[in-house]
C-alpha cells in the first residue's frame, strides 16, 4: 500500500505540474497557425505526448492494483480505494486539461489525433476503474461505497468533456460512439448493476447522482 501511495503521490504531482501549463501550451500553439492545417507547434505535440505517458503510466498503476485485488492480497479494500481517490483526481485534472483544450476551436489535425490517443489511453484505465466501482459494491466496504458516486460522475463528467474538445472538429467527434457500460468483475465476468449498498452508506454523498445508474463509456469504432 505504501509504494502504491508513493506511486500514485508521484504521478499526480507531475501530471498536475503538466495540466497547470496546458492553457499557456494550447495559446502559444494558436498564434502558430495561419490556416486550418496549420501543424501544431512542437510543444505543444510534445504536451500532448506527455499527457499520453502521463495515461499509460496510470493505466499500469491501476492494472498492478487490479491484479493484487484479483489474488486477494491482505488488505486489498484499502489498496483499491487509495486506488480510487487518486484516481479521482486524475480524472478532475484531466477534465481541466480538457477545458484548456476546448477553448481554442482550431485544433490541428495532429492536436485533435493527439487528443485522441490519449483520450484512448485514459479509458482504459476508466475501464478498470467502472471495475473497481462495481467490486466495491460487491464487498459491501462502506469506505469504498461512498467513493463510488463521485467517482463514477467524474468519469461520465470527463466522457463527454472529451468528446467537447472535438465539438468544432465532427470528423473525431464522430469517431466515437456512446454505449451502455457493462459491469464486470475483477475476472471479467459481466455482473448486475443493480447490487445494493447497505442503508447509510451514502450519507455523506450530497451530489444529484443516483448509484445504479448505467454509466455511458465511449466505445471506438
Amino acid at each position: 500500500l505504501v509504494w502504491v501511495k508513493g506511486a500514485f503521490k508521484h504521478l499526480l504531482s507531475a501530471y498536475g505540474s503538466s495540466v497547470a501549463k496546458a492553457s499557456d501550451v494550447v495559446s502559444a500553439a494558436q498564434l502558430d497557425m495561419a490556416s486550418d492545417d496549420a501543424v501544431a507547434s512542437p510543444d505543444a505535440m510534445a504536451a500532448l505526448q506527455q499527457y499520453t505517458h502521463y495515461a499509460t503510466l496510470l493505466h499500469d498503476l491501476v492494472t498492478v492494483v487490479r491484479d493484487l485485488a484479483r489474488q486477494g492480497v491482505r488488505g486489498k479494500t484499502a489498496l483499491v480505494s487509495e486506488c480510487m481517490s487518486s484516481c479521482l483526481k486524475y480524472v478532475q485534472l484531466t477534465g481541466k486539461l480538457c477545458d484548456s483544450l476546448q477553448k481554442h476551436a482550431s485544433l490541428s489535425d495532429a492536436q485533435c489525433s493527439g487528443v485522441f490517443r490519449c483520450a484512448s489511453k485514459v479509458q482504459k484505465s476508466t475501464r478498470l476503474l467502472q471495475i473497481f466501482c462495481a467490486e466495491g459494491k460487491r464487498w459491501q466496504d462502506r469506505q469504498l461505497l461512498k467513493m463510488i458516486p463521485r467517482l463514477r460522475a467524474a468519469l461520465e463528467s470527463l466522457l463527454y468533456r472529451f468528446k467537447m474538445v472535438f465539438a468544432h472538429r465532427p470528423e473525431y467527434a464522430n469517431s466515437w460512439q456512446i454505449g451502455k457500460l457493462k459491469h464486470k468483475d475483477l475476472d471479467g465476468h459481466q455482473v448486475s448493476s443493480q447490487l445494493v449498498a447497505p442503508a447509510g452508506a451514502f450519507d455523506d454523498y450530497d451530489d444529484d447522482v443516483e448509484d445504479g445508474d448505467d454509466i455511458m463509456e465511449v466505445v471506438e469504432e
